[in-house]
C-alpha cells in the first residue's frame, strides 16, 4: 500500500515589499514512492513520484494499485483536456465517473465476459438471479482510494475518492491522509493539532513528519516527494527541502529518545525512594 498527506495553510500571495499581507489557501502534500501492481501481486518503491497534474492548479494522488489510477486518468482525460478551467469539485466529480468507469470494466471482464454476460445484460434481464451476481460483484473491493486537491481562484478543494466512486469533502478539517498507512499520518496531524491558518513553513514540517510517522505501516516507502499547490500552479519541492526536514526529523527522533531515557531514569529513581521509604517504615514499626 502507500501513504498520501495533504494539508491547507494560508499562502501569502502578495507582492514582494507590499505592507499588507493577501493570504489564501494553498496546500502541501507529501506521498511516498511505493507502488502497488496487484496484477502482478507485488509492491516496489518507484523511481517516480506517483499523481497525476490534472490542470496546472489540481493534482490527485493515489493510494493502492496504481494500475487502477492509470486506467482512471486515461479515462479522465478523454473528457477533459489540461486547458480547461476546472476547480477540484469538478474534477472529482468526473474522476468518480472514472473509478466507477474502471472498476465496472475490470469486473465484467474478469467475471462476467468469460460467460458472455455483461453489466448491461444484467440491468436489462433484471431476474432474480443475476441480481445476487451483481450484488456479490459490488463487495469486491481493489483496495484504491484518491486525493483531488487544488485551488481555483480563492476557492479551495480536498476530496477523497474510495474504488466505489463516493467523494468526501475534506477541506473544513484542514487535512486529510490515505494509505495504509494514512490512519498513522492523520493521527499526527490530529495530535499536533495541526489548523489549517498554519504559514508555509509549519504546513510543511507537519506534513513532513505525518508522512514520516506512517512509516511504521507496512507497505509505506521511505522516500518522500512533496508538492506545493497555490492557486497560480503546482510545484514540487525541491530535494534539498525534503533533506533539510529529514535531518529534522532524525534530530527530533534522537532527541526524543534521549528524554525517553531521562524520564524513565526519573521514575525508576521515584521508585527507589518509595520502597526505601516503605523498608524504613517497617523497620520502625508501628507507633
Amino acid at each position: 500500500m502507500t501513504v498520501c498527506a495533504a494539508s491547507l495553510f494560508q499562502w501569502n500571495y502578495g507582492v514582494s515589499g507590499q505592507e499588507s499581507p493577501d493570504f489564501g489557501p494553498a496546500f502541501i502534500v507529501a506521498s511516498d514512492r511505493m507502488m502497488t501492481d496487484q496484477g502482478l501481486n507485488i509492491e516496489y518503491e518507484s523511481s517516480r513520484w506517483k499523481a497525476a497534474i490534472v490542470n496546472k492548479t489540481n493534482m490527485v494522488f493515489v493510494a493502492g494499485d496504481f494500475t487502477f489510477l492509470s486506467d482512471a486518468i486515461q479515462h479522465l482525460n478523454k473528457t477533459i483536456n489540461s486547458e480547461q478551467d476546472l476547480d477540484s469539485d469538478q474534477i472529482a466529480i468526473l474522476l468518480s465517473k472514472s473509478f466507477v468507469e474502471v472498476r465496472n470494466s475490470r469486473m465484467e471482464r474478469r467475471y462476467l465476459s468469460p460467460i458472455g454476460v455483461t453489466f448491461k445484460d444484467i440491468e436489462a434481464l433484471r431476474s432474480e438471479s443475476y441480481i445476487r451476481i451483481y450484488e456479490e460483484l459490488q463487495r469486491e473491493q481493489f483496495g484504491v482510494e484518491a486525493i483531488v486537491v487544488g485551488c481555483s481562484g480563492e476557492k479551495a478543494g480536498l476530496y477523497r475518492l474510495d474504488e466505489f466512486g463516493v467523494i468526501t469533502n475534506h477541506i473544513d478539517i484542514g487535512f486529510l491522509s490515505i494509505g495504509s498507512g494514512g490512519i498513522h499520518s492523520s493521527a499526527h496531524l490530529m495530535r499536533q493539532p495541526y489548523s489549517h491558518q498554519s504559514n508555509y513553513f509549519r504546513s510543511l514540517r507537519a506534513t513532513f513528519l505525518a508522512k514520516k510517522h506512517a512509516e511504521v505501516s507496512p507497505g509505506v516507502g521511505s522516500a518522500t516527494d512533496m508538492f506545493k499547490i497555490t492557486k497560480h500552479e503546482v510545484l514540487r519541492i525541491p530535494d534539498q527541502i525534503t533533506e533539510h526536514l529529514e535531518k529534522i526529523y532524525r534530530t527530533q527522533r534522537v532527541a526524543e529518545s534521549r528524554r525517553a531515557d531521562t524520564e524513565i531514569s526519573r521514575l525508576g529513581a521515584a521508585f527507589e525512594v518509595l520502597i526505601q521509604q516503605a523498608q524504613a517504615s517497617a523497620k520502625s514499626g508501628p507507633g
